[in-house]
């Protein structure tokens, strides 16, 4: 009997322990194709990225929340603009691992820190940093002629 106490208090510290609030960080990149509030007893943000990869659209899609712990009205309002606007956006996250148990903070274990607009038209407006990867300067050859 006192065997299977320790096990079992063993098993409930190994399960405890190899659960992270900071399990990995990361940047996405996409256009935001679904971005809802939701839930019964505790409502969050939830949402959806399509993907991109040097500037096409692909078939992978991530999918997100905003941690219901933080105060994230700016970011939700952002991310809002940029699936009403279809902006290309840069998502920071972190992800957790078994410290979202009940789905309280959200229902994915992905959570978004920032939301940077890349669209360089309304870089202006939102006071994110200017990224020039859409500017085309086209360079003539002179020809021989």
């Amino acid at each position: 009997m006192k065997v299977i106490k320790f096990l079992i208090v063993l098993m409930i510290v190994i399960i405890l322990s190899s659960c992270s609030e900071n399990y990995s960080n990361g940047d996405r990149v996409g256009v935001i194709t679904k971005f809802s509030e939701s839930g019964i007893l505790w409502k969050s943000y939830e949402g959806e990225l399509n993907v991109t990869q040097t500037g096409m659209n692909t078939s992978s899609t991530f999918q997100f929340s905003l941690d219901n712990d933080e105060d994230n009205i700016d970011i939700a309002n952002k991310i809002k603009l940029c699936l009403k606007e279809g902006y290309k956006v840069k998502l920071t996250y972190h992800q957790v691992k078994g410290w979202n148990w009940f789905s309280n903070r959200g229902k994915t274990d992905y959570f978004i820190l920032n939301c940077q607009i890349l669209n360089d038209s309304i870089n202006n407006i939102i006071d994110t940093p200017l990224i020039n990867d859409s500017v085309y300067t086209p360079y003539y050859y002179p020809t021989n002629e």
